[in-house]
């Protein structure tokens, strides 16, 4: 019987997983999960180290992890002891941004047991992703109901002698999650029939009082997944997205046309922001969605990441404004200035999440939003008790929404939303005076270094990359073009540098070499990397040369074990600049 169950388990997973929707909310064509995976960089938990960057731009420097602090290991290898561990390791918390892989990382382990591929000592898997769990989280259930209610077919085998089988239980998605996890006052249940609410259900698993011969593994977004006390945990493993070599066999998996997939790695290749994002999977398919098109059809190259989500949204609506001529247009705008200014309140709100009250307070049309797949997920289906929840899918696409509302506030009705007002301006001076925009832009900059966690620095970038007259041009449906000029570039880049002098924050000095790479300004690392090809010049390096410096060595691909400066004078802030290479470098010198 219990052979029986097992097969029948396995026939069920293997037809739910062997098939995966890239990309957005299972938009497109499905396709066999073998023929599109490409390995994942997933390393064990090295050092914390306290960063003050936007989480899509740590992706630029992690993978040099595996020569630094951290071990990587295979997806199915995760329950395996490491060298120093003598046992099994019960719980598995698995980190990563959106995008990174997590959710692909468990459907691969998943269909690679149903296949018979690894980890046959495991007699039973059981998923349970926490949109699905949301809906039931007002019901009462023991463990064998909770069990029952997504896997009927265990019915057969009455309580499946679950003490008496290696059993993991994976909790996908637990920043998708609606149910609050009480590690400090909890009703303590230890019998696998005993019912209560899925709150203490599920905190009693991950507590271990509950079914503690089971394996567990929970993914998470970082943010959310400090909810589970470290001593709950066993092994905290990271999803860093895609290696260099990783991110070249995805692109060649993803087409046929091998002449394509080489001239999109190229051009990936050509721009440093493109080439640093695309360690992200679901911004290598957002690129493959957007290149397949523009390198086959446009004289227009995509050569900042601001270019590539514009090329992105225009492609997702253009059926939208099509359809319905100027009518369509109006409404296109209409909703897009109403979700810009929601993704511009919510900037530094780390969640993802957005609930009906939410969109209601905005006047957007729940229908119309909820339309949008390439935008959001529905994580919650409604019901009497509770209300629908909604989690924006794409990474970074909360600040691009943010800086697009923000830039067309600025070009169609005159107003700098990031500008202080000031004290002794008169309110007629603030309403008629037109803006210049590098103003706004200059307003920017100063909210995000304002900003000392880094939540603005991915927003600023897009801000700085739409204003460009490429991306208004591309915009100009939406947006009224007036174009930037020369000047006002020549100007923003000036002020950029003068910040970067004056900045003492190591990381924002990165973030502003970002927002240069996205004005299409190279000229401060035109010089140092000449100097890294030939060989350090024996010489005193200011400290911007050192944020150069630093720049370079992070956003390059040769790895990087030993800094050796031993010839430079450095002063403590030149050092200081240097620090997020020191941190990655097994010797510094």
């Amino acid at each position: 019987m219990m052979m029986e169950v097992q097969e029948d388990l396995k026939r069920k997973l293997r037809k739910r997983f062997e098939y995966i929707w890239e990309g957005t909310d299972k938009q497109g064509t499905a396709i066999e999960l073998n023929s599109i995976y490409t390995e994942l960089h997933i390393t064990d938990r090295g050092e914390d180290v306290v960063s003050h960057e936007h989480d899509m731009w740590k992706i630029s420097s992690i993978w040099r992890t595996q020569n630094s602090f951290e071990v990587a290991i295979h997806i199915n290898d995760i329950f395996k002891p490491s060298l120093n561990e003598e046992k099994q390791t019960r719980t598995v918390l698995m980190k990563g941004i959106a995008g990174t892989g997590k959710s692909t990382a468990v459907q691969k382990f998943i269909l690679d047991w149903a296949d018979g591929k690894a980890n046959q000592d495991i007699d039973f898997i059981f998923v349970f992703p926490f949109n699905e769990i949301n809906v039931i989280q007002h019901k009462q259930l023991s463990l064998i109901g909770l069990l029952h209610h997504f896997y009927p077919e265990l019915n057969q085998c009455e309580a499946l002698t679950l003490t008496g089988s290696k059993i993991l239980i994976i909790f996908d998605g637990l920043d998708a999650g609606c149910i609050p996890l009480n590690f400090l006052h909890y009703h303590t249940v230890t019998e696998v029939t005993r019912t209560s609410s899925v709150d203490v259900l599920l905190t009693n698993l991950i507590s271990g009082k509950l079914l503690n011969s089971a394996l567990l593994w929970i993914t998470s977004r970082p943010v959310a997944a400090n909810q589970i006390p470290p001593e709950c945990v066993n092994r905290v493993v990271d999803v860093h997205g895609f290696k260099h070599s990783q991110r070249e066999e995805y692109f060649q998996k993803k087409f046929n046309d091998q002449n394509l997939a080489r001239k999109i790695i190229t051009h990936i290749e050509s721009s440093k922001s493109l080439r640093t994002m695309c360690h992200i999977p679901l911004f290598c398919w957002i690129s493959a969605f957007v290149l397949e098109r523009t390198l086959r059809s446009s004289h227009e190259h995509v050569h900042n990441v601001a270019q590539m989500y514009t090329h992105f949204v225009l492609l997702q609506t253009c059926a939208q404004k099509q359809a319905n001529g100027a009518a369509g247009l109006q409404k296109l705008t209409s909703f897009f200035i109403k979700i810009g200014q929601l993704a511009y309140r919510r900037l530094e709100d780390s969640s993802s999440l957005l609930y009906d009250k939410d969109l209601r307070k905005y006047g957007i049309n729940i229908a119309e939003f909820s339309a949008q797949s390439w935008l959001c997920m529905k994580i919650f289906s409604e019901d009497s008790q509770i209300c629908s929840v909604y989690r924006l899918t794409l990474p970074g696409i909360k600040e691009y929404l943010a800086a697009f509302y923000v830039l067309l506030m600025f070009q169609n009705q005159n107003i700098n939303l990031l500008k202080k007002p000031r004290v002794h301006s008169s309110l007629f001076s603030q309403l008629f005076k037109r803006s210049r925009l590098s103003d706004l832009l200059k307003s920017g900059m100063e909210r995000a270094l304002e900003n000392k966690n880094g939540k603005l620095d991915l927003f600023l970038c897009f801000l700085l990359g739409i204003s460009l007259n490429t991306s208004q041009i591309l915009l100009q449906d939406l947006i009224t073009f007036s174009g930037i000029t020369s000047e006002h570039v020549s100007e923003t880049v000036k002020y950029i540098k003068s910040k970067i002098v004056k900045t003492h924050c190591p990381e924002q000095c990165i973030n502003l070499f970002h927002c240069l790479m996205e004005l299409n300004d190279s000229s401060l690392t035109k010089e140092m990397e000449a100097h890294v090809e030939a060989g350090l010049p024996e010489k005193n390096l200011s400290p911007i040369q050192c944020s150069a410096l630093a720049y370079i060595l992070l956003m390059s691909w040769d790895s990087l074990d030993v800094l050796d400066l031993k010839r430079n004078y450095l002063s403590d802030v030149g050092l200081l600049r240097l620090l997020p290479v020191v941190r990655l470098c097994k010797e510094a010198l």
